[in-house]
């Protein structure tokens, strides 16, 4: 399986730094120079990030509306995308919660051995995704450094590993692991993130997975389906999206994607969570 071989890779590692090189994607010559200098001038911070390409089965760039910089944490970084900068936790293991995946390919991280050691290994329980509970593991309680540069790629194709989350399955486990990962990062630093409770941050991930997974529709046909599923599953969550489209509360002009998303974390009451790099 990918996350034991992934394991058993990092427990023979002697190094400082882990770099996970996926076997169908792709790096540029500097991206672990880059990373590594990163780092070295960043003590502060455990994980480093790039920008990330997306690429075809032929290794041909998708177009730019279907680049990494167009998806929720794109639109969420606005700005700060292209500017170096760092990210304080307990920032991007919230924001998990409101963008479903803060680092969208291990191939955009290089994290420090230490992280592994002292919170442990990827869990192989929930399948294909279960890269994305370890990343929030680690961004609740270690800074990140954000570099400004395309320095790994990730290719999209029919056979990939990736699942789509828009299902009520991978939901259900997208929650746990979310659930799982918060539990822990409080057990091991209680009072940084003793104010955030999963039921209230799960909410947040239910509206954004909701919003998200309607514009992730092809026709009217799936979005109405979609929404009936999120009624019958979370109403409330429902109720309030139909409420913010038909303009019957106040909060109308949440309905532009990076707008809400920057509200979302905002309420989350993280003191100066992003800072110059």
């Amino acid at each position: 399986g990918i996350y034991e071989a992934f394991n058993a890779c990092i427990r023979k590692a002697s190094g400082e730094y882990i770099y996970i090189a996926t076997s169908d994607d792709t790096m540029k010559p500097t991206c672990l120079e880059k990373m590594v200098d990163a780092l070295e001038k960043n003590p502060d911070c455990s994980l480093c990030q790039c920008q990330l390409e997306f690429i075809d089965e032929q290794s041909t760039p998708l177009p730019e509306q279907q680049q990494w910089s167009k998806i929720p944490i794109g639109q969420y970084l606005g700005k700060w995308l292209n500017i170096p900068h760092k990210r304080l936790a307990p920032h991007d293991g919230l924001l998990h919660f409101a963008v479903l995946t803060v680092y969208t390919s291990v191939t955009q991280l290089l994290i420090r051995k230490q992280v592994f050691d002292r919170i442990g290994y990827f869990k192989d329980n929930w399948g294909a995704m279960s890269d994305f509970e370890w990343e929030m593991r680690a961004s609740l309680l270690y800074n990140t450094i954000y570099l400004p540069e395309v320095l790994a790629s990730w290719r999209k194709h029919s056979e990939q590993a990736t699942t789509n989350p828009y299902t009520p399955n991978n939901l259900k486990k997208l929650l746990n692991m979310t659930e799982s990962a918060l539990n822990f990062a409080k057990q091991m630093d209680g009072k940084q993130l003793k104010n955030f409770e999963y039921q209230e941050l799960s909410k947040y991930y239910k509206s954004v997975y909701l919003r998200v997974g309607i514009n992730q529709k092809n026709n009217h046909f799936f979005k109405v389906m979609f929404l009936f599923f999120c009624f019958l599953q979370y109403p409330k969550v429902a109720f309030n999206y139909l409420a913010q489209k038909l303009r019957i509360n106040s909060n109308s002009q949440l309905l532009n994607s990076s707008i809400w998303l920057q509200y979302q974390i905002e309420t989350l009451n993280i003191s100066e969570p992003i800072k110059s790099s």
